[in-house]
């Protein structure tokens, strides 16, 4: 069964379908660009398969990190004000705060089986999902050190999480590295990502005692191997923390200082069995090794793809992230709670992010189909479970009516506003990743 409407959305027209299939036991929905959109603007059938197959590529694909790995993004409101920077880890977030190091991970075993039951129609969104977070407190050290970013990335991010505005933030700034300044007296905690790791230094200035150093496990009990690495077991993955790497440079040489792991019950501390020169700084350089996954540092499923008249490429998907933990140790959430809608803007190679624009509420929310107009304005529709989302005043239904619902969101240019956020039906199968784009109204 096939319906529609047609729509005019700021002077442009639109064809608002859905296609239900009682075989699936699914709806697909979709958005048809009228004359003149861009979806009539690359004639060459080729180009059009090449831009979608891309896309949807880069949607499934897409992950968190950057070109050196994980990158920190500020907070602008859109989390707990307790965080400072976020950045994406394999199967997991961490967490800077002011106290401590907070790492988030969900198991990615969970997801992959719960996506599975998606393509069976199954209803999937109350199903529950392990997770489980830990804190590296900074015993003894500055209550209030500032943390400063550095080396800011050419992209940003906009978030739409809720439906209060004020937590609404755009051009969000991620950056390849951050710095504790003066965390204990006259040492720097320094992090950044290297090779797809994530890397810390600590930088003790000459004539500085390292022993102020005392870290904290709360939520996991660490141990020492026999190669003197730290291992952390969670109940869903393990991380190794490789043997410390200590260095003074020295008259221009770098000079390797033997260090070592002091795990005492949850406190890490280091040694320096053969001493050091204390005339000179001292670097303690370990590199975190996620043992128990590999690949990207988020998980993303693509839904849809577009271009626009100069030839930007936009892939929406079903994105999955660690939230913030209210407590350490093992616990649940929803499959449907930790989903939102992610749209990515590309340049028209392809090879570089212009945006990453984040939307949604506390249920599941799917950017079914996306749809550019000739001033590079991106139209959304897409399906909600969520009574939250970031719906704009004036809007024609601001309510979620059953259980699931259709939603139509019209951004900028530049990814943010919403300009207008709208529910817009009220559905109860589920939603097809099928894309829909045609080049003419039917």
């Amino acid at each position: 069964m096939r319906c529609g409407w047609y729509v005019k959305i700021r002077g442009q027209n639109y064809h608002l379908f859905v296609f239900c299939g009682h075989f699936l036991n699914e709806c697909c929905i979709g958005l048809t660009p009228g004359p003149g959109l861009a979806s009539n603007t690359l004639k060459d059938p080729f180009m059009k398969l090449f831009h979608v197959l891309l896309l949807s590529f880069f949607a499934s694909l897409h992950a968190f990190a950057g070109p050196h790995g994980p990158e920190f993004i500020e907070n602008k409101r859109q989390w707990n004000p307790e965080i400072a920077y976020k950045a994406h880890l394999p199967g997991g977030a961490l967490f800077l705060t002011s106290g401590a190091l907070v790492y988030s991970f969900y198991s990615v075993e969970d997801l992959n089986e719960i996506h599975e039951l998606t393509h069976e129609g199954k209803e999937v969104d109350h199903l529950p999902v392990r997770n489980h977070a830990y804190k590296v407190h900074f015993e003894g050290a500055n209550s209030n050190p500032q943390i400063l970013p550095q080396k800011a990335a050419s992209y940003y991010h906009n978030y739409y999480l809720g439906n209060d505005p004020s937590k609404w933030s755009t051009y969000v700034h991620l950056y390849e590295k951050t710095s504790y300044k003066n965390l204990y007296p006259g040492i720097d905690l320094d992090m950044y990502g290297k090779d797809g790791q994530m890397k810390y230094d600590f930088v003790i200035r000459a004539g500085v005692d390292p022993n102020l150093i005392q870290l904290r496990y709360e939520g996991v009990h660490p141990t020492l191997n026999a190669k003197g690495e730290l291992l952390i077991q969670t109940s869903i993955n393990s991380l190794t923390e490789s043997a410390p790497y200590v260095y003074q440079l020295i008259q221009g040489e770098r000079k390797t200082v033997k260090a070592q792991y002091v795990l005492n019950g949850q406190t890490l501390s280091y040694a320096f069995p053969e001493g050091y020169d204390t005339k000179y700084d001292l670097v303690i350089d370990p590199v975190l090794v996620f043992a128990t996954y590999s690949g990207t540092t988020g998980t993303t499923y693509g839904f849809s793809a577009t271009y626009d008249i100069t030839g930007h490429l936009y892939a929406g998907g079903q994105v999955f992230a660690a939230g913030w933990p209210s407590t350490a140790g093992a616990f649940q959430s929803t499959f449907g709670g930790m989903q939102d809608a992610g749209i990515n803007k590309y340049t028209a190679t392809g090879n570089a992010l212009i945006y990453a624009t984040y939307f949604g509420g506390s249920g599941a929310d799917l950017p079914n189909n996306l749809v550019v107009n000739a001033n590079d304005e991106l139209v959304v529709l897409g399906s909600t479970t969520s009574g939250n989302m970031p719906v704009t005043a004036g809007c024609f239904d601001n309510t979620l009516g059953g259980g699931a619902d259709l939603y139509v969101a019209h951004f900028n240019a530049s990814g943010n506003g919403p300009d207008w956020f709208n529910l817009c039906g009220r559905f109860s199968g589920r939603w097809s990743k099928f894309i829909f784009i045609k080049s003419e109204l039917w």
